[in-house]
């Protein structure tokens, strides 16, 4: 799927940043929405799945939520945020990759495989 993520992602970007300047923020506000749907559909795909297919099926839907989610955040956050803040906006969300880290690290260590 990484593959997919790096073919698909590239053509995916200029269109959502050509829609949000023309249709400003609710396009976006409607892709997360898209993308967060997504999100919740592939993992339910995984539990339903009873076979190689389905289960790619899934992965196709979850990795699709993916590369609409990631362009999108960083579109909205340019949206928001006052020209003179943009960077504490933007290294705030980026923020969120250290909260899945320590999470991921914290689950270890409470299951004790760490």
């Amino acid at each position: 799927m990484v593959g997919m993520v790096i073919a698909g992602h590239m053509p995916l970007a200029p269109f959502l940043i050509a829609s949000a300047i023309a249709f400003s923020s609710v396009f976006l506000m409607l892709g997360i929405l898209l993308a967060t749907v997504l999100f919740i559909a592939g993992p339910i795909g995984f539990s339903q799945a009873d076979s190689l297919l389905t289960w790619c099926l899934a992965m196709f839907v979850f990795t699709l939520g993916e590369m609409i989610i990631y362009p999108s955040e960083y579109l909205f956050i340019d949206t928001i945020a006052p020209d003179a803040l943009r960077g504490s906006y933007y290294g705030a969300q980026n923020l969120t990759a250290v909260g899945g880290t320590l999470c991921f690290l914290s689950g270890r260590r409470v299951a004790g495989s760490c």
